[in-house]
């Protein structure tokens, strides 16, 4: 079993939308670590979307904004679909897939004319979509606690 952080979003009409992660256990001894690896997690998600973070929690909720984000675009409905395998050798999930959406998608990362941000086997753009790849797996563990390896983010609209 594995402790969770979830991350609470804004978006423009003050709507939000949570995205949870599985992380390595919290202790005294990690707090710090996991405390600066959540923060630089929410940042590699910031480059990727267009919301504003409301609140973080991993042991203890965070506030850390009050004020919706000034863009009119940012919106939770706006979604990107994370899909990530479970990759640790001898783990009961090996090679299981998991999803996981974030909310206010910043959709002028896409290429035209698909709803694709990024899909293995092909190489991260230098940017945010790599540094959110890298954070993501150095920091997100599935649900039975395997390490996990991103597969694909594409856009996702989700209604209210």
């Amino acid at each position: 079993m594995t402790d969770n952080a979830s991350f609470t979003y804004i978006d423009y009409d003050g709507e939000t939308s949570t995205t949870s992660i599985n992380i390595v256990d919290v202790t005294a001894a990690n707090f710090d670590a996991v405390n600066t690896a959540m923060q630089d997690f929410n940042a590699a998600v910031q480059a990727l979307t267009l919301g504003d973070l409301l609140a973080r929690n991993t042991s203890v909720k965070t506030p850390t904004l009050n004020d919706a984000p000034n863009d009119p675009l940012a919106q939770r409905e706006t979604k990107w679909l994370v899909q990530y395998r479970a990759t640790q050798s001898g783990a009961v999930d090996l090679g299981r897939v998991y999803n996981v959406e974030l909310p206010c998608a910043d959709l002028s990362l896409l290429s035209s004319g698909t709803d694709i941000l990024w899909k293995a086997p092909a190489t991260p753009p230098v940017g945010p979509i790599a540094d959110f790849i890298t954070e993501f797996e150095a920091n997100v563990l599935s649900p039975a606690g395997s390490t996990v390896t991103v597969r694909a983010i594409r856009h996702v609209g989700r209604n209210t």
